[in-house]
């Protein structure tokens, strides 16, 4: 029984680590992401995206969303992490980091949604709002 209880802790502890991995890899995304969109850059900003995210959408609808953006919440001062999730389904890992921006125009919320493929973290998810509770419904 007690080889088990230490199997168990190791396991839990492995799969901890491995977690926090995930979230210091898509926030590096997530700094890359926000310095494009502080600049305007929206081309570089948009490198960033997973393929089916356009594949979805098109790059053009992805783009409107990320001028659309910056024209209601222009010239980010700051961006806080204040939550974040991860979870492995089918071998595919999912990231999910939540922000508190500091605009021009006031605070944002926003949700980003990142999927490990095998060339790293790309976003599969962008929302944001002024109200908070908008954001904070994770999606499947």
């Amino acid at each position: 029984m007690q080889k088990f209880k230490t199997l168990f802790s190791v396991t839990l502890l492995v799969a901890a680590l491995s977690g926090c991995g995930a979230v210091e890899d898509a926030q590096v995304v997530a700094d890359k992401f926000y310095e494009a969109m502080k600049i305007g850059d929206t081309d570089s900003a948009l490198k960033l995206f997973d393929d089916k995210m356009f594949e979805t959408f098109g790059e053009e609808k992805v783009k409107e969303l990320l001028v659309q953006h910056n024209t209601l919440f222009p010239g980010i001062k700051s961006y806080t992490k204040y939550a974040f999730s991860t979870k492995t389904k089918n071998g595919i890992t999912g990231t999910i980091l939540h922000f508190e921006l500091e605009t021009a125009n006031g605070k944002v919320f926003e949700r980003l949604e990142f999927v490990k493929r095998d060339d790293g973290f790309k976003l599969s998810g962008y929302y944001f709002s002024a109200n908070k509770s908008e954001v904070e419904t994770e999606t499947e």
